[in-house]
């Protein structure tokens, strides 16, 4: 009798290699040292600019995005800044609005793949400021408390 093909064929797995640009390792990364109180770069004792570092990097980033109105500068993406300044004159009674300042930390935030988590978020509200307490917990298990005051 002869011997005939297997009617389904059978193949060999062969390990295709992965495309290194999607094998990203999450980094901080560095950044550009700025004063939020009083508007301007940090510099050096040689005039540059100083530079952030890891963990400070993340932190920059923080309070950059939550200082920048979403949509209004072309140069940055839709999903960055935050619209915490939309809560100025807000009529919304006090409970409402603290929970929604929260909310909108949290959205604006974990945007980034170098923050695995926000919690402990709290506000209390001083005069005609909000305050909001949150604490960030960043890929690599680092934490680390911020607060942001929000006009309201």
């Amino acid at each position: 009798m002869p011997k005939f093909p297997p009617l389904i064929p059978t193949f060999n797995a062969v390990a295709v290699p992965q495309d290194p640009a999607s094998r990203k390792e999450i980094v901080y990364g560095e950044g550009f040292q700025f004063d939020f109180t009083i508007g301007e770069f940090v510099l050096t004792p040689t005039g540059q600019v100083a530079r952030t570092q890891g963990v400070n990097t993340l932190i920059q980033w923080i309070r950059k995005t939550l200082n920048t109105k979403r949509y209004t500068y072309p140069v940055y993406p839709a999903w960055y800044g935050s619209d915490l300044e939309a809560m100025i004159g807000s009529t919304v009674p006090v409970q409402a609005l603290a929970a929604e300042v929260l909310h909108m930390i949290r959205d604006s935030l974990m945007v980034d793949n170098r923050i695995k988590d926000i919690s402990n978020m709290n506000a209390q509200i001083v005069g005609d400021q909000l305050y909001a307490t949150f604490t960030v917990v960043s890929f690599n298990s680092d934490m680390f408390t911020l607060e942001q005051a929000v006009d309201i």
